[in-house]
């Protein structure tokens, strides 16, 4: 049985490039002059967990319930997101150490190491 419904992937793909857009228009990028895309970020927010909410209930719910199951869908989840979480988090970190900057601006982690390991347990994620 196929369990991806590649057109409602394709339409979460496009759910991230209008946030993308968004967040790049907002630092003053833009593709063209006339072509801008600020504040229209949160229509790509809520498509996409919409999306992503009902394509992982296909995933969870396709087969019969069973405790494992559930913690087994969970975990492999996990090992899917949080190994590239770390890096991003990590790498923003030590470059804001090594270049001694914060710029709420851009990309960045707050309120020093208390911060950063607030990141890892994932207790906070501005």
């Amino acid at each position: 049985m196929k369990r991806r419904i590649d057109v409602l992937d394709g339409l979460r793909g496009l759910a991230v490039l209008i946030v993308f857009l968004s967040h790049t228009s907002g630092r003053g990028q833009s593709i063209t002059p006339f072509l801008k895309f600020n504040g229209i970020g949160h229509i790509g927010v809520y498509l996409f967990f919409t999306l992503s909410a009902f394509l992982l209930s296909i995933g969870i719910l396709s087969k019969p319930f069973s405790f494992n199951g559930v913690k087994a869908f969970f975990i492999k989840r996990l090992l899917r997101i949080a190994p590239l979480y770390y890096l991003v988090v990590s790498g923003v970190f030590f470059i804001q150490i090594i270049y001694d900057s914060y710029s709420p601006k851009y990309l960045h982690v707050s309120n020093g190491f208390k911060g950063y390991f607030e990141h890892l347990y994932f207790i906070r994620g501005d």
